[in-house]
């Protein structure tokens, strides 16, 4: 279960080169697997991850060393960059340190596998609103038989205790939410193998 304060980190460790290949999955799966190891490194306590690579260094084809870019090798996107641009400028808060606040929440209710697989991570920005972000951490790819696994959302149940102006579900695939709800105290969330982002801005 998550914490009811938002994460901050202030120190090491870091990551200094992860990713995942699209020669050894296909750019769907990578596109959620890229966004996930971001999100569960920081959940973890890393400061900083660094992906490897932006854009494909070489023209490799379909061996293990090639294929990591967001961008292949002729600066095409892939389903991966457009998915951490998305949850970058949702996320973004430049500015000075500060003192997050807390949230009174719990998340209750997942299904096969419960909380060993639903992950999250709360987040404040400096304007007072909250960022839950939630995801199913689960394999996504049969390396044997080359193909994808199909992961059925989980239904996870976010019962807010503090008073909530309004809240927006966000999916890492698109700049606009998916769902708004007014002063809602209860949410019902269909949690995806991708990042999922709840937006919620206190009442006062």
């Amino acid at each position: 279960m998550p914490t009811p304060k938002p994460e901050t980190r202030t120190g090491a460790p870091w990551s200094t080169e992860t990713g995942q290949s699209v020669n050894a999955v296909n750019a769907a799966v990578q596109a959620k697997v890229v966004p996930r190891i971001v999100a569960e490194h920081f959940r973890r306590g890393l400061v900083r991850t660094y992906l490897y690579e932006l854009i494909d260094a070489e023209n490799s084809g379909g061996t293990a060393h090639g294929g990591f870019g967001l961008l292949d090798y002729e600066g095409t996107p892939r389903p991966s960059f457009h998915a951490i641009k998305n949850v970058l400028s949702l996320l973004k808060d430049p500015g000075a340190a500060f003192t997050p606040a807390a949230l009174d929440y719990t998340l209750t209710g997942a299904d096969a596998g419960g909380f060993k697989n639903v992950q999250s991570v709360l987040l404040q920005k400096r304007d007072g609103r909250f960022y839950l972000v939630i995801w199913q951490e689960v394999r996504g790819w049969n390396a044997k038989t080359k193909s994808v696994i199909e992961n059925a959302p989980q239904a996870v149940t976010l019962t807010l205790k503090t008073a909530v102006k309004s809240a927006r579900l966000f999916s890492q695939d698109a700049a606009e939410p998916l769902e708004t709800k007014a002063a809602p105290s209860e949410l019902t969330l269909k949690v995806p193998d991708s990042l999922m982002i709840v937006e919620l801005t206190p009442a006062s």
